[in-house]
């Protein structure tokens, strides 16, 4: 039998007694919001129903219940039946009821489901705008190639020593490799650029008629000077195949309600900063969120991230870029993350990411980094899998 080490066990110890602080915590709160909402249903003005079960106006001189009396079988029926709750009167509704048209401005739920509409986003959307396929290193050499996907349509990027170019890919199959020589077709090329940070970006739009900096608004402005300034790399990859939309996963990331799943983002980032927090709107969709300083200390087992960080960068800030129509861009003190979303059909999407250091990084510098990378964003990361959680479970529910 193996005996840990003293280490080990404190390390064990630490971890055992953050997971009890934390059900703890959970547990204090499930209290405060049931004594919450007992608070509100003694003082609530309680409704008076009709023996049918309507409500009664006060100015209607008709019999009435009370749904607290429980000597009343009509109120105990409804209470019963569930359809009086917290003292308010939920009318039934039937099928006919839920399908037809609101009388209000509104947007369809199908919009998360649709076949068609999700064929109608690939066709008008996808097939149109600047796509951030990959990192240029991610094929450094001269004939280095990636191969991907944009609106069901296989693509391919190769450096061919000067410069990086996209092909449409009929036969390739591999997801990475390096030709033997240079590519000869009578395919025309599509139109790709290396911009913000060394992502290499591609459109299947013949002529489209934005670059890659004018089609992002100067969403980037905010880290510009943190990624443009160095070299950058990829250190870490990996994807995930989810059954949601791909729209849940891109509202995840640009909304802050999410953030109170995170047990981490609670602890450490509940402040006064953070819910002063805005999002920025730019033209085409995108939006950049501002950003504040991340107490990492206040996680049991995690320390301050402040030594390290990206150029230009104060310590412990968080920045957020995120295009439409699904691609994030994640600055977070000193790891850097983007992520893909690659639609394969209205439930199910492909999502890559992708972790990143300074090319410059000495092998201290570089662990470092990826250990903050994984701790929160890794597969068996903090915050990740609460994430991917999160929108399956949407993605179900609109089904």
């Amino acid at each position: 039998m193996t005996i840990p080490s003293p280490e080990k066990e404190a390390r064990g110890r630490k971890a055992a007694e953050s997971f009890e602080k934390s059900d703890a915590e959970l547990f204090e709160n499930r209290q405060k919001n049931k004594e919450r909402f007992e608070d509100n249903i003694k003082n609530a003005k309680p409704l008076r129903l009709d023996k049918d079960g309507n409500v009664v106006k006060p100015s209607e001189k008709k019999g009435f219940v009370y749904p607290d009396e429980p000597r009343s079988k009509k109120a105990k029926e409804l209470l019963r039946k569930g359809k009086v709750v917290g003292y308010s009167l939920m009318p039934p509704r039937n099928h006919k009821d839920w399908i037809k048209t609101p009388k209000v401005e509104h947007i369809s739920s199908s919009i998360y489901s649709s076949h068609d509409i999700y064929k109608q986003e690939q066709e008008n959307i996808f097939s149109k705008v600047w796509v951030p396929c990959f990192h240029k290193s991610e094929l450094p050499n001269e004939l280095d190639f990636r191969t991907g996907q944009i609106a069901g349509q296989n693509i391919l990027a190769y450096n061919t020593g000067t410069e990086i170019r996209a092909y449409r890919n009929y036969n390739i199959m591999q997801p990475s490799g390096t030709f033997a020589a240079q590519v000869v077709t009578s395919e025309p090329r599509l139109h790709c650029e290396v911009k913000h940070g060394g992502m290499v970006w591609v459109t299947l739009d013949p002529n489209p008629t934005q670059s890659v900096d004018e089609w992002t608004g100067g969403a980037f402005d905010c880290i510009a000077d943190a990624i443009d300034t160095e070299e950058m790399e990829v250190f870490h990859y990996h994807k995930a195949v989810i059954d949601t939309n791909y729209k849940l996963w891109h509202d995840t990331n640009s909304e802050f309600y999410h953030d109170f799943m995170h047990y981490f983002n609670r602890v450490s980032g509940f402040n006064d900063e953070y819910f002063a927090r805005k999002n920025i709107p730019f033209d085409n969709g995108h939006v950049n969120v501002s950003s504040f300083t991340v107490n990492y200390e206040e996680y049991d087992g995690f320390e301050d991230r402040g030594e390290l960080s990206f150029p230009n960068l104060p310590p412990n800030q968080w920045y957020m870029v995120d295009l439409f129509p699904g691609y994030n861009f994640n600055l977070r003190g000193s790891a850097y993350r983007s992520d893909s979303v690659t639609p394969l059909g209205p439930n199910k999407v492909l999502i890559e990411f992708r972790g990143y250091g300074l090319k410059k990084d000495t092998p201290a510098e570089r662990q470092t980094r990826i250990k903050h990378h994984n701790s929160i964003w890794g597969p068996f990361g903090r915050n990740l899998h609460e994430d991917l959680i999160g929108v399956a479970g949407q993605g179900t529910t609109m089904r």
